[in-house]
């Protein structure tokens, strides 16, 4: 019983990077939002997987609001890979 518990309560890592991605589109039950906050207090890794997710969902959001109809040149996407390379290495 207190091992089937115990599964329940603590998420693998590939199951807690599918619900940092679910968390940004606000589709997690109470439940699920109490088992990522619990993974993320123990794991390190996962932590710093959410902190890359939501620079680049950040980044990208920026990026599709500043121009709808804007056409992306082959330098603007490198200076684009080359920014995020640079941010996640910090």
């Amino acid at each position: 019983m207190l091992k089937r518990t115990i599964h329940f309560l603590l998420l693998s890592c590939s199951e807690t990077t599918l619900l940092i991605e679910l968390q940004n589109a606000d589709e997690l039950s109470l439940i699920q939002r109490l088992r990522l906050k619990g993974h993320l207090s123990i794991c390190k890794w996962c932590r710093a997987y959410e902190r890359k997710f939501i620079f680049m969902d950040t980044l990208l959001r920026n990026n599709l609001n500043k121009g709808h109809n804007q056409v992306i040149h082959e330098n603007d996407i490198q200076e684009f890979k080359s920014k995020i390379k640079s941010k996640i290495k910090t």
